[in-house]
């Protein structure tokens, strides 16, 4: 089966040795994305009185839906997700942004990973699957 590499610049370029998404038949695997701006590379900073979770995880989906149209296909082609969390105390507010960017919400997995996302000022990085439409 042929994997096709899935690049664009509507999201960020990947800053170590991994590719946005690879395309794999009718599956798109999309790697972990964190809130950077594709512009600047830099990771999206929250102006008071937002909250930085809200702010990153809008920045983080819609790096994938970038990553996803160049692809082919789009957010409600989603059929699986996992999510990182820095804080799970951000869980409530990161579910109120997640759930506006599906008509459906799909499956997921929420990892409470404290320490361990690429940048310190990382708070949540998405992991998706999404299926190409018929």
């Amino acid at each position: 089966m042929k994997i096709e590499v899935i690049e664009t610049k509507k999201a960020p370029q990947p800053m170590a040795a991994y590719s946005q998404a690879f395309k794999v038949g009718n599956f798109v695997f999309v790697s972990g994305q964190l809130a950077d701006d594709p512009g600047t590379g830099e990771l999206v900073k929250a102006q008071f009185p937002e909250p930085p979770i809200r702010v990153q995880t809008e920045r983080v989906l819609k790096n994938i839906k970038a990553i996803l149209e160049e692809a082919g296909t789009d957010m409600n082609h989603i059929v699986s997700c996992t999510i990182f969390l820095r804080d799970l105390k951000d869980f409530h507010i990161y579910n109120e942004t997640f759930k506006t960017f599906f008509k459906i919400p799909p499956p997921r997995a929420t990892v409470k990973i404290a320490g361990l996302l690429p940048s310190e000022e990382a708070l949540i990085e998405i992991q998706s699957i999404a299926v190409m439409p018929e």
